[in-house]
């Protein structure tokens, strides 16, 4: 291969890597700012999750049936895609459990503190190297959330921590799984939408039933909550049934042309403009705790995206774990071409073992 092809290939990968993540990012920040508007509807969270899976599924099926794309759904890619469902099912459980015994920024903690379980594990499973510049960046974003919190926040619950445990265990699970299920599966990010969509259904159905009780799955034995709510809040709530449909495309886009570690980082900077947006249209206040925590996040997210790929010298580059086999044969895309365009070997990034497909991963 020559250097040109080479400096083409990886240009290429990078600019679909940036772009799966600004997709993310701007359908994530639009989908949490519709739910302020639609969530009075339900007695419940599972009413609103399952009303906006429902309208994905129907979009999907209907593009699907239009020759938007399409998708073999078998026993194998079903056994593969219904532990997604179940950890996104525990992870909005736990998140729901620990917020009635602590406050929001020690949730917001320790879901930052939860990223580092994520990049241990795909450098665990996935081979992914965790450089000087990824610490530094981790280390930055929780600072700035524990700088945010304050003391006054930093209460001992120990019903509280126990769920929130279980909710960084879920959540890391479901970032690290995806990658693998998105390789057994062989789906697009389009068709692993859909398949997740249409799987949802009856474990958000049933979860809501085992966990509320009747009242819990008043969205079925009562579908009628949804007409007697306003016109606005009822085309919002379809506006937000098609931006699920988006940010489920999304998030199996990012997946596939970066890693859980990058995907969980923009998660994490998703925050910053949400408190833009809520001092602007909102009319919140933004406190001098609020602007640092901004500032610490933004540099974070700088010197991750930078460290990733080796803009920032051969320093914040280096291993600060052994070179470990990877589990799974699926590493960092960026990662790779980064250590191609670069020429580097030994522990300073992960060489790949195989050459990168352009083409996978794709809709």
């Amino acid at each position: 291969m020559t250097s040109s092809t080479t400096s083409t290939s990886v240009s290429n990968v990078r600019f679909r890597a940036a772009l799966s993540c600004l997709a993310y990012g701007s359908v994530s920040i639009a989908m949490t700012l519709a739910n302020k508007g639609v969530a009075v509807i339900f007695n419940s969270p599972w009413g609103l999750i399952f009303t906006q899976n429902l309208v994905q599924t129907v979009v999907l099926t209907l593009a699907s049936l239009g020759g938007a794309f399409n998708v073999t759904i078998t026993t194998k890619k079903v056994r593969t895609m219904l532990p997604l469902n179940v950890l996104f099912v525990g992870m909005l459980f736990t998140s729901m459990r620990s917020l009635r015994h602590l406050p929001v920024p020690m949730v917001t903690v320790f879901k930052n503190v939860g990223n580092c379980l994520i990049v241990s594990g795909d450098w665990y499973f996935y081979g992914n190297d965790i450089s000087v510049g990824v610490v530094v960046a981790l280390l930055l974003i929780v600072v700035g959330a524990l700088a945010a919190s304050g003391a006054s926040d930093l209460v001992f619950d120990l019903e509280g921590y126990s769920w929130m445990a279980a909710n960084l265990l879920c959540t890391a699970s479901y970032n690290l799984y995806v990658r693998r299920a998105r390789s057994e599966s062989q789906l697009t990010p389009t068709g692993m939408s859909y398949v997740n969509g249409m799987l949802s259904l009856p474990v958000i159905t049933a979860f809501a039933f085992m966990t509320v009780g009747w009242d819990g799955i008043n969205f079925i034995t009562n579908p009628g909550v949804v007409f007697q709510a306003n016109l606005y809040q009822q085309l919002l709530l379809l506006l937000s049934g098609g931006i699920g449909c988006l940010l489920g495309v999304c998030v199996f886009w990012c997946i596939a042309e970066t890693s859980s570690s990058t995907l969980a980082f923009v998660g994490a900077l998703n925050k910053l403009p949400l408190t833009i947006l809520g001092a602007t249209f909102f009319e919140a206040t933004i406190t001098t705790k609020g602007w640092m925590y901004i500032l610490l996040n933004l540099t974070g997210g700088l010197v991750y995206a930078l460290a990733k790929t080796g803009k920032l010298g051969p320093a914040w580059t280096l291993s600060v774990c052994p070179k470990r086999e990877k589990i799974s044969d699926d590493g960092d895309p960026m990662m790779m071409m980064g250590n191609q365009s670069s020429g580097s070997s030994g522990s300073a990034v992960v060489s790949a073992s195989r050459p990168y497909d352009p083409e996978k991963g794709t809709n």
